[in-house]
């Protein structure tokens, strides 16, 4: 007989403060905790130790993750406010995750790059200016041989990402390091707007 297929570990907790501090950090990926008292609430922990409020249901019968916020940034009474709004667009029949998906898959490299800068870079960066620079003069014109910026994410292939650099660093092989690290910053930030059950898949 075949081996029965072992179920995912269904982690439950109460999540107050308290219990959110005293979650375990695991050594690699994440482990997610689902809210007793709210379903559709969940708290994702990265091997990183940083703490997100998740939530997580099924849309139309398919299970959604999207990530409210970081718990250093955010209560749990506002997680729980951002959950209810999902809620309520899901209950009017406006899915939330289907725009979000069609932006993903739309977006150009300078969206992708200014919605990062705004959230992130200019938030937590204390050289964003400089970060900012380099994308225009290298990614947003043709200084570097091959203008990036205006190109969707879908369409950038690898090639595209080794000519920039080639044409980077045969001067400034810093630069070039810094420029290819911001524009995987920049995919990354998509990735995570509807975290998985998107069709995005970057080839670089």
């Amino acid at each position: 007989m075949p081996a029965e297929k072992s179920q995912p570990e269904i982690r439950k907790i109460h999540i107050t403060k308290t219990n959110i501090i005293a979650l375990p950090v695991p050594e690699a990926g994440y482990k997610y905790y689902y809210d007793e008292d709210r379903p559709g609430l969940a708290m994702g922990v990265g091997s990183s130790g940083r703490k997100t409020f998740i939530f997580y249901r099924k849309v139309n019968r398919k299970p959604e993750r999207k990530s409210l916020g970081v718990f250093s940034e955010m209560t749990i009474d506002q997680a729980r406010r951002k959950m209810d709004e999902i809620i309520g667009q899901v209950a009017t029949g406006e899915s939330p995750f289907d725009k979000m998906r069609t932006y993903r898959e739309n977006a150009t490299l300078q969206e992708a790059f200014t919605a990062y800068y705004e959230s992130h870079s200019k938030l937590r960066n204390r050289s964003h200016l400089e970060d900012l620079s380099k994308f225009e003069r290298f990614c947003a014109s043709d200084v570097a041989g091959i203008n990036l910026a205006g190109l969707k994410m879908m369409d950038i292939k690898y090639p595209h990402i080794e000519k920039l650099f080639n044409k980077i660093s045969v001067e400034q092989p810093s630069t070039a390091n810094r420029v290819i690290a911001l524009l995987r910053l920049a995919r990354v930030n998509l990735a995570s707007l509807t975290q998985k059950n998107s069709r995005l898949r970057l080839a670089w």
